[in-house]
């Protein structure tokens, strides 16, 4: 678990985290516009935890790893959009690179279940 995500779920809850979750097209690349790649991420973030009966309305943490934050900006209303009613503690932190050539940002998410 990164070291940004601990662990309150309250007693008895079951934690979910899915880490480094990118935003890619239907053929693996990235998109050319980093909105475009927010988006997607928060779709796969959604169908990952979708699997487990979860939503992103439930989200307790979102850690945004991003490269470039005036890019970011642009994400700031899908991603309210995206989450609803959930107001989770939100981690951003700025990196140098992440694991895919041309990525700009990875979401990691934390769910408490039970």
């Amino acid at each position: 678990m990164p070291e940004s995500i601990q662990d309150d779920a309250p007693a008895g809850a079951e934690t979910i985290v899915i880490p480094a979750i990118a935003g890619l097209m239907p053929d693996g690349k990235i998109p050319s516009r980093m909105v475009e790649e927010c988006r997607l991420a928060l779709e796969s973030a959604n169908d990952r935890l979708a699997r487990s009966g979860l939503s992103l309305y439930g989200v307790t943490h979102l850690v945004c790893l991003v490269r470039d934050m005036d890019g970011y900006r642009q994400c700031g209303a899908l991603i309210a959009e995206a989450l609803g009613p959930a107001r989770p503690v939100v981690t951003l932190r700025v990196v140098p690179s992440l694991p895919r050539e041309g990525q700009r940002l990875a979401f990691t998410v934390r769910v408490a279940r039970g």
